[in-house]
C-alpha cells in the first residue's frame, strides 16, 4: 500500500493534522476545477495565496523556499492564472469561486486548519476566507496586504506620482520601456516598480505568461467585476469577527499606505504589524533575512 500520507505533530500549534509526506508538482480537480500545484517541505501545512490578480506563483515561490525546513508548503495558481485552467462558466472566477476553491483545498489535503501566508492582493482573498470560514483557519500571515476598498486610493496614488519623478525610478522607468519585452510585463514592472525600496530590485521579480495570459486575464476579471461590489468594498467593520492571530508585514516604501495597514491591524484585534524600513511591495525580495526573522518570531510566539 502506498504510503501517501502522515500524522504531523504540529511545530507550533497544539493541534495535529494530516498531510502529503512527499513533493508534488502537478494538477488536481478543485471543485470541479483543474488548479495548478507545487507541494514541498514537511510538517505543519502553509498555504501560500500569491497577489495579482492574475499573477502565479513563480514570483513568490523561489523567495519562500527556505520556509519548507519546517512545513509543508502549498503553492496553487488560482482559477484562470498561471498553469491553471480557464473555466468554462464565463462568471465562475468570481470571489465566491476562489473563496470556496481554498476551503476544497483544506479538504484535498486533509488539512485540519489552515494557515495561509497571502501576499497583496491575496491577502484580501484570504480575509474573505477567513470570515467565511472561521472555524477551518489556524493563523494568517498578510504580506503587504492591498487595502480594502478605495478610500486610500488617492494617497496611493499621490506617493506613486511622487515616486515617478525621483531620479532613480525616472530612469530606471525610461531602461524598462526600452527593453525587447512585451507590453503587459513592461506595464507590470511600471506599476511594481515605484513600491520597491531599490529601484533596481524591480527586476528580481520574476514575471512569467503562459501562451493563454490575455485569456486567461479577460476570464479572471470578467468574473471578478462581476461581483466586485460585495467583495472590493471596505470590509475593515467585518475583520473583528476574525480571531485568529494574524501577522501583517509591510515594507516602508510601499505605495499602499500605512493608514490601511495599520486599520487593518487595529480592526482585526489580534493582529501584529511589523514594518521593514528597507524594502517595499516585496519585502520577501528586498528584505530576505529580516523578512525570515519576524515570520519565525510569530511562529515561536505561537507554539
Amino acid at each position: 500500500m502506498i504510503k501517501y500520507v502522515l500524522f504531523l505533530l504540529s511545530l507550533f500549534y497544539a493541534s495535529n493534522c494530516i498531510a502529503q509526506d512527499v513533493p508534488f508538482e502537478g494538477i488536481k480537480k478543485i471543485n470541479g476545477q483543474t488548479l495548478y500545484f507545487k507541494v514541498i517541505g514537511k510538517g505543519e501545512p502553509l498555504l501560500i495565496v500569491h497577489g495579482g490578480p492574475g499573477l502565479n506563483m513563480q514570483y513568490i515561490e523561489p523567495h519562500l523556499r527556505y520556509l519548507a525546513d519546517n512545513y509543508q508548503l502549498i503553492f496553487f495558481d488560482p482559477r484562470s492564472t498561471g498553469a491553471s485552467d480557464i473555466p468554462n462558466d464565463s462568471n465562475a472566477t468570481e470571489y465566491k469561486y476562489l473563496i470556496n476553491d481554498i476551503e476544497a483545498i483544506r479538504k484535498v489535503f486533509n488539512i485540519a486548519k489552515l494557515n495561509i501566508l497571502a501576499h497583496s492582493w491575496g491577502a484580501k482573498l484570504a480575509l474573505h476566507y477567513a470570515l467565511k470560514y472561521p472555524d477551518n483557519l489556524q493563523s494568517l500571515i498578510l504580506v503587504a496586504p492591498s487595502a480594502l476598498g478605495n478610500s486610500f486610493d488617492t494617497a496611493q496614488q499621490n506617493y506613486m506620482n511622487n515616486r515617478a519623478v525621483q531620479p532613480a525610478f525616472f530612469e530606471k522607468k525610461k531602461e524598462i520601456m526600452q527593453r525587447h519585452i512585451s507590453l503587459i510585463e513592461i506595464r507590470q514592472r511600471h506599476a511594481f516598480l515605484f513600491s520597491m525600496y531599490n529601484a533596481e530590485d524591480v527586476d528580481k521579480i520574476a514575471l512569467t505568461y503562459p501562451e493563454n495570459y490575455a485569456e486567461a486575464q479577460t476570464a479572471l476579471f470578467r468574473g471578478l467585476s462581476h461581483d466586485y461590489k460585495i467583495y472590493d468594498t471596505d470590509f475593515y467593520n467585518q475583520l473583528p469577527k476574525i480571531k485568529v492571530p494574524v501577522l501583517i508585514v509591510r515594507g516602508d516604501a510601499d505605495a499602499i499606505p500605512l493608514a490601511a495597514q495599520q486599520k487593518m491591524q487595529q480592526s482585526l484585534g489580534n493582529a501584529t504589524l511589523v514594518r521593514l524600513s528597507k524594502s517595499g511591495h516585496f519585502p520577501f525580495i528586498e528584505e530576505p533575512e529580516r523578512f525570515r526573522e519576524v515570520l519565525r518570531a510569530f511562529i515561536d510566539k505561537l507554539k
